[in-house]
């Protein structure tokens, strides 16, 4: 081989040799890039979690320590986070629905999440569907849509329907005989302060006593006493209260919005009554239903049987005895039952969050829930 050929050969493999190692390095290079780019997406994506946790306790914080309390709603409000930043809007998108809109930032590089809650101060069991503080055995035709909790075990019988929702129980039971899923965290069994109820009714004891007819009644937004028994029908106006010391009927009413009616013995609701948004039912013995009313509101009890054709758009509380649904009862909003229950009639609840009303008096607790299923990456 002369001088000239060894020489070209030295230099097509120098020239090899830098070919390979200029792919080396661009493969390195494009690898570390790569690299760095999904490590800056990651820690985007931490903050913008970061934004949402913040604004959630911003939330349920009050003033005074520090927080912005529950009625805050803010867009862009920003914030740094480690080496960048995130930026979050709250949003009210219904009443009792809020939307945390949270974007988070590293170094130039943005990612987007979503997370929805439950706009009211309602107890965490007001989250679901029905909320046994016991086993739960779904009989009949009954269609839930909703997450279900027992603190037992839960059994769907074949007639019955749950096309959607997760079903959880607390620890060691189980759901049609499969070990049950935990929630977390566990809700607890709300418990009423019934205070402003027991006063209002010592009120109306020192009233004079006689049983009293209220039909075609303007409440005026006032309270109305009433030391006896009370047969509430035809179109009952104005707003308000209406306090009764024994047995309440309520027969076939027209209630307008914002009426509260406070029995101390049995209230019975029959016929095709309606009452409005706002409405409070509160009976600390029983409340039965056995007729077609359409309720928008809160139904409270120590015992409530429902055996009629029911429509409640709100929620339903037993707080010491049961809840009995045996007739055709639909309820969108939320059940909360004390105790262990067998539903048998032809039952349909769906979670409504948007019809949960205000918390009434003695069952606020001051926080604000997470709505099941909402987060998602925009």
């Amino acid at each position: 081989m002369n001088r000239k050929s060894s020489i070209a050969l030295t230099l097509l493999v120098v020239f090899g040799i830098s070919l390979l190692l200029g792919a080396f390095i661009f493969i390195v290079l494009g690898r570390t890039t790569d690299s760095n780019l999904r490590q800056k997406r990651e820690k985007a994506f931490y903050a913008a979690e970061a934004g949402i946790n913040k604004a959630i306790w911003y939330l349920n914080t009050p003033t005074g320590l520090g927080g912005r309390g529950s009625s805050w709603r803010v867009s862009n409000f920003s914030e740094t986070f480690k080496e960048g930043s995130y930026r979050f809007s709250i949003l009210e998108e219904t009443s009792g629905i809020l939307s945390i809109i949270s974007t988070g930032e590293m170094s130039g590089i943005p990612r987007t999440i979503i997370q929805k809650m439950h706009g009211n101060s309602l107890p965490a069991a007001f989250s679901y569907a029905i909320y046994n503080n016991g086993s739960l055995d779904l009989r009949g035709a009954s269609s839930i849509r909703g997450d279900l909790f027992a603190n037992g075990d839960i059994s769907i019988q074949k007639a019955s329907n749950h096309p959607s929702g997760d079903v959880f129980t607390t620890a060691g039971h189980t759901v049609n005989g499969a070990p049950g899923t935990v929630p977390d965290p566990v809700p607890t069994m709300p418990a009423l302060n019934t205070t402003t109820y027991d006063q209002k009714i010592i009120a109306a004891q020192a009233q004079p006593a006689g049983n009293v007819i209220l039909n075609n009644t303007n409440l005026g937004g006032g309270i109305t006493y009433v030391n006896g028994d009370a047969t509430i029908s035809g179109n009952i106006t104005g707003g308000g209260t209406i306090v009764v010391t024994g047995k309440a009927n309520i027969s076939s009413a027209t209630i307008s919005e914002d009426t509260t009616i406070i029995s101390n013995g049995l209230m019975t609701i029959q016929g095709n009554s309606n009452m409005a948004s706002g409405a409070v039912l509160y009976s600390p013995t029983q409340i039965s239903i056995p007729g077609t009313p359409r309720i928008y509101g809160s139904v409270m009890s120590a015992k409530i049987t429902a055996n009629g054709n029911p429509t409640i758009l709100g929620l339903l509380f037993s707080w010491d005895v049961s809840t009995e649904l045996t007739g055709n009862v639909t309820v969108y909003g939320s059940v909360v039952n004390p105790s262990s229950s067998s539903y048998t009639g032809s039952i349909n609840i769906e979670f409504r969050p948007e019809y949960l009303p205000t918390p009434p008096e003695g069952l606020s607790s001051g926080g604000l829930s997470l709505m099941k299923g909402s987060w998602k990456e925009l």
